[in-house]
């Protein structure tokens, strides 16, 4: 075996990272050498929003207005019964289970709330005694079996037999108007998601004011949940990328220092901290490697997330030491970690990520290894 040793004051030249016999007479450019240093390619990835909630892609909705995770296993629950005098009620209970949330909104470190939140319901009537009242009771019950705070729906009135839709919100919204739903106000929906519920109980009560009538109130609700995902004051935001196959480099390489620079695009409205942990081909973390990091992402450079979102450019340098020989050569990958921390409230929307560039420097030159 050979090594030769490149040094900072060589002429430019080029070595192939990705030709499998790395042979030196097909070099490409994919390594350079400065005065300062001798540089190569590490990755390049975009990390949006939408990357997190990878596997949810028919559960999730991506508009121009936010994120949001929409209930795909529709619950349905049947009202109907005689009604004689006033105050008969007819009582009915069906539950939304929440299994296919997903599992980043659960993990322990991130903090995700739901701004104004829907109870989307079709229902759909077909009895003869008009009018009656329904009320709606939504109850959240959590992973230990504790429930939550009941939000209670002001009583519905219908006074004809047909179809209507409704959505249950705290406020307008505009996207589910334009679907033909009909707004009726429920300011403490938002309740109902403190925290992630495993899941909720719906209890449907109908009633009618009639006395001394003979008739029946026959009723079909069909329903789903839209959960549009928001971000209070405070939430953090944690996203881990990999990046594996870093051994081929090092097959032919050898260097004993090595700084990762990040180039970074980003559109969050907020600073982003990156860190990076190297692990060897077995996927074993390597501990003997000091890991300095300067510089952050810096926050977008407008607020709203729009089209028209001016992002920030940043520069990171991540500083890998050896503090044992030979032990850079051994990763294979690392976790690159983005932690951040809003500093307003808002919704996060499909205009919102970050591009990261990193290339590698080896400020003290590299060793070709060759055969």
């Amino acid at each position: 075996m050979k090594k030769l040793l490149i040094a900072a004051c060589l002429a430019t030249f080029a070595l192939s990272c990705t030709d499998p016999d790395y042979d030196l007479d097909n070099m490409t450019e994919n390594i350079h050498l400065f005065d300062d240093g001798v540089y190569f390619p590490l990755m390049t990835t975009d990390v949006p929003f939408s990357r997190m909630i990878e596997g949810y892609d028919e559960n999730i909705g991506l508009q121009d207005d936010g994120i949001y995770f929409i209930h795909t296993n529709p619950g349905q629950v049947e009202v109907y019964g005689n009604v004689y005098t006033t105050g008969d009620e007819f009582d009915a209970r069906s539950e939304i289970s929440f299994s296919g949330i997903p599992e980043f909104l659960c993990d322990e470190n991130v903090n995700l709330n739901m701004a104004n939140p829907a109870f989307l319901a079709r229902v759909d009537n077909s009895g003869s005694l008009y009018p009656f009242w329904v009320e709606i009771n939504l109850t959240p019950v959590y992973d230990n079996g504790t429930t939550g705070q009941k939000v209670a729906v002001s009583r519905i009135s219908f006074d004809k037999p047909g179809a209507i839709d409704i959505y249950l919100a705290k406020e307008k919204i505009q996207r589910i108007e334009e679907m033909g739903y009909t707004l009726v106000e429920c300011p403490e929906m938002s309740a109902l998601f403190h925290r992630i519920p495993q899941k909720i109980l719906v209890d449907v009560t109908a009633s009618s004011p009639i006395s001394g009538q003979v008739g029946t109130i026959d009723m079909h609700i069909s329903y789903n949940l839209d959960l549009p995902l928001s971000v209070e004051r405070g939430t953090t935001l944690k996203y881990v990328t990999q990046e594996t196959g870093l051994s081929d480099i090092f097959d032919v390489i050898a260097v004993s220092e090595l700084t990762m620079i990040a180039n970074c695009t980003n559109y969050y409205p907020m600073d982003i901290d990156l860190d990076a942990h190297p692990y060897d081909s077995g996927g074993n973390p390597i501990s003997d490697i000091e890991v300095t990091v300067e510089g952050v992402v810096r926050s977008a450079l407008t607020n709203e997330p729009t089209a028209e979102i001016q992002p920030s450019q940043s520069t990171v340098y991540i500083r890998l030491k050896e503090l044992t020989p030979g032990r850079i050569t051994d990763i294979d990958g690392f976790d690159l970690d983005l932690n951040a921390v809003f500093p307003g409230k808002g919704s996060m929307t499909r205009w919102e990520n970050i591009i990261i560039n990193i290339v590698a420097d080896a400020p003290n030159g590299v060793e070709i290894i060759t055969d």
